[in-house]
């Protein structure tokens, strides 16, 4: 099966058959720096201690993927990607890209999903990605 770098569906996925928790997803904040029209946002950011005492009561997972909101924005955010490094065989962050790429390579994430699927072109501009001015005036 084709590996895609990021929650990829592999044999093992599709055929595990353990009791444990293998993947787990944490969404540790509801905040965002963009406004995407599909998103439902809450302001509120996890507690790190509540996280540290989330993992002393679960068995090691393989994998834990962070999300939000935007999880890059959470003020314990490097703290939280240590926390979960320690827990973990591969981590994985889903962001809006917008981090900075030094960033992303010292938060300690095996795989990355950046999410560009608003479809707002002054959205997407932001992002960095190049919009024809002549579609932007459109808008």
């Amino acid at each position: 099966m084709k590996q895609t770098g990021f929650s990829e569906i592999t044999e093992d996925r599709l055929n595990y058959q353990g009791k444990d928790p293998w993947y787990c997803e944490i969404a540790i904040t509801g905040k965002c720096n963009f406004s995407c029209k599909y998103c439902n946002r809450f302001n509120a950011d996890v507690n790190l201690e509540t996280l540290k005492t989330y993992f002393d009561t679960v068995d090691q997972f393989k994998h834990i993927q962070i999300t939000g909101g935007e999880p890059t924005v959470h003020p314990d955010f490097f703290e939280i990607m240590k926390l979960c490094r320690s827990k973990t065989i591969k981590l994985g962050l889903s962001t809006n890209g917008t981090f900075g790429v030094d960033n992303y390579l010292k938060c300690g994430a095996d795989m990355f999903s950046i999410s560009l699927d608003d479809y707002d072109l002054h959205i997407l501009e932001n992002r960095g990605i190049r919009i024809p001015k002549a579609l932007l005036k459109q808008l």
